[in-house]
């Protein structure tokens, strides 16, 4: 099962928090020249962190199309589900709308009612936290702490990264 996957925004930039940011990476609030990079560094962290974690944490669109689908449920392997934006039979292009969700912390349950039997469906929805303030205290200090260990260019803070990240990653 493939989802093509888009990043629509990262939650942490400087612009989102830049006096806490800065105060992280002990840089001095005045200090300006290196905004765009740090920025860079914050995207980096934050992908570096979802690969670890193996969750979306940038706001992200997905779609997935679903080949020869006949059932009454569907789970998808994938945690930090925002909203279904829409689920196509692509057999006669039919939007469907009568649904319902289940998440848990590592997927979530598509149910229909009735049951849908197709040659080809397509499921869109987004992932992932769209403002920095939504996600968890922990996640955040870690991807901090991933983009200091970018800025000094050490390992020192990979530890931190791990023990803060470990929590919330799915296996």
């Amino acid at each position: 099962m493939f989802i093509a996957k888009s990043k629509i925004s990262y939650p942490i930039t400087l612009a989102s928090d830049e006096t806490f940011i800065k105060r992280s990476l002990s840089i001095f609030p005045t200090e300006n020249d290196d905004n765009d990079y740090i920025d860079s560094l914050l995207e980096s962290a934050t992908d570096q962190t979802e690969g670890y974690i193996n969750q979306d944490i940038a706001y992200t669109s997905n779609e997935i199309t679903l080949d020869k689908f006949s059932g009454n449920e569907l789970v998808i392997k994938q945690g930090n589900l925002n909203a279904i934006t829409s689920i196509i039979n692509n057999d006669s292009s039919t939007l469907i709308t009568s649904f319902d969700v289940r998440k848990s912390y590592f997927d979530f349950t598509i149910s229909f009612n009735p049951a849908i039997n197709c040659e080809s469906l397509t499921v869109k929805f987004t992932t992932g936290y769209d403002v920095a303030n939504d996600i968890p205290k922990g996640l955040r200090q870690g991807i901090l702490c991933k983009t200091l260990g970018l800025y000094d260019k050490t390992d020192t803070y990979e530890a931190a990264w791990k023990s803060l990240c470990d929590q919330y990653k799915l296996l």
